[in-house]
C-alpha cells in the first residue's frame, strides 16, 4: 500500500495571500489537503467521503492486520477503498493551535474565532513552542503536570500560550456551489450558520475537548 498525503496546503495568491501565512483564514487552499492511496487489492477511484489526517493511522493498522489496539480519533479508510462504506464521517474540526476552530459536514465549512484576550492551555509532553519552530519556548514556572488528557494515560505538561485571531467573525462557505470559497454567507444563511455553530459545539463535546475551548471559542458546553 501506498500513501500519498500532505500536511498543509500552500497559497498562490489565492485570497490575496502567498505561502501559509500566519493569520490568515483557514480556507480550503490550506486545509483541504491531498490524499492519495493505492492498495494492490482494491480498485483505485476518486472518493468523496470527509477524511482526516488521523485515519492514516487506523488504515495503516488495518493494512497490517492490527486489531486490539486503541484508534482513538482514528478511522480506518479500507472500508471506502474496498467499496463497503461511502462515508466514515459525517464531520471534521480542523484548524490551528491557539487559534480559531473549524468545521466541515462536507457540503458548508464554517470558521469559527476565538477571542485573542483568552489564551489557550497547551498539552505536551515537553515544553515546546506551540507558536513557532518546536523549540523550547521559555521556562514554564507555572506549568502543571497531570493527566488532563481523557484518551491519554500518560501525564503531561499544561501551560498557558497567547491565542491568536485568524478571523474576526464567523465565516460560512459553501464548498459545493463556491468551492474557492469567494462567498461569506454567515449574514444570509443565518439558519445554517446557527446549525455549523451546534454542530461544532457537539463535536467539541465528542472529542472531550478543555473547558477552556469553549471560554476562548464563547460557546457553551452541550
Amino acid at each position: 500500500m501506498i500513501i500519498v498525503t500532505s500536511d498543509h496546503g500552500f497559497f498562490l495568491g489565492e485570497h490575496g495571500w502567498v505561502g501559509k501565512p500566519y493569520k490568515a483564514p483557514l480556507y480550503n487552499v490550506l486545509a483541504h489537503t491531498p490524499l492519495m492511496i493505492w492498495h494492490p487489492e482494491y480498485q483505485m477511484e476518486e472518493h468523496t467521503a470527509l477524511t482526516a489526517a488521523v485515519d492514516i493511522y487506523s488504515t495503516v493498522l488495518d493494512a497490517f492486520g492490527v486489531a486490539d489496539v486503541d484508534r482513538r480519533h482514528s478511522k480506518s479508510l479500507l472500508s471506502l477503498l474496498s467499496g463497503s462504506d461511502d462515508k466514515i464521517r459525517e464531520w471534521v474540526l480542523y484548524g490551528y493551535w491557539g487559534s480559531s476552530v473549524n468545521l466541515t459536514d462536507g457540503r458548508y465549512t464554517y470558521l469559527h474565532p476565538c477571542d485573542p484576550e483568552v489564551d489557550s492551555d497547551c498539552y505536551s509532553t515537553q515544553m515546546v513552542n506551540p507558536h513557532s519552530w518546536f523549540t523550547p519556548p521559555d521556562s514554564q514556572p507555572a506549568a502543571e503536570s497531570g493527566q488532563y488528557l481523557p484518551y491519554a494515560d500518560c501525564p503531561v505538561w499544561r501551560y498557558s500560550a497567547p491565542s491568536y485571531v485568524r478571523n474576526d467573525q464567523p465565516m460560512l462557505f459553501d464548498v459545493k456551489t463556491d468551492p474557492e470559497q469567494l462567498n461569506d454567507r454567515s449574514e444570509d444563511d443565518q439558519s445554517i450558520k446557527e446549525r455549523m455553530q451546534r454542530l461544532l459545539q457537539e463535536a467539541l463535546s465528542e472529542k472531550d475537548a478543555p473547558e477552556n475551548q469553549y471560554d476562548r471559542l464563547d460557546l457553551d458546553s452541550v
